[in-house]
């Protein structure tokens, strides 16, 4: 649910929150590289056209602002931003349809070290740089239909020695 008088550092740094998601990886055995741009395939719905979308790749446990590795954030209806399934122009869009966005988050260069986790916030409005919404408009995210594209460097296999086995448990933060 949107309301962009709550920053992406509190909503980070909460316990819980109705106004942002957050998936982690298991704490990293070894440390990872992560340097180039890494992307995102969301499915998205909104209640209205007037809907901001951001994201932000964070480094966990969460300290300080330091820990954002990488943001990005868009109008998701805006031309160019989404895929839409049909010939259907953005314009034609039925509240609460779901439709495809491709985000490319800010290039970073950074190190996660051993014993952190990497995350991923995906929230509405940020403070800076959006245009504000009217506050309560609901983003509803298909989880079945997200992937994310990390630039791992020597990756995959650094990534796969740097991860438990699957039954460890994901960071907390």
């Amino acid at each position: 649910m949107d309301n962009f008088a709550f920053e992406g550092v509190q909503l980070i740094a909460a316990k819980w929150s109705n106004r942002r998601l957050i998936y982690a990886t298991p704490e990293f055995q070894q440390d990872v590289h992560l340097s180039d741009v890494a992307r995102l395939h969301v499915r998205v719905a909104t209640e209205s056209l007037a809907a901001n979308l951001s994201v932000w790749l964070v480094s966990l446990p969460w300290t300080n602002s330091d820990n954002v590795i990488a943001k990005c954030w868009t109008y998701p209806t805006n031309a160019g931003a989404c895929k839409i399934s049909s010939a259907r122009s953005v314009t034609d869009l039925m509240p609460v349809e779901f439709f495809d966005v491709e985000l490319a988050l800010q290039p970073e260069d950074q190190v996660i070290p051993a014993g952190a986790c990497s995350g991923l916030m995906i929230f509405s409005s940020k403070t800076y740089f959006t245009v504000y919404t009217d506050s309560g408009t609901m983003l509803t995210v298909d989880l079945g239909a997200m992937s994310i594209k990390l630039p791992v460097v020597s990756g995959v296999q650094s990534l796969r020695r740097a991860l438990p086995s699957v039954s460890e448990r994901a960071c907390a933060s």
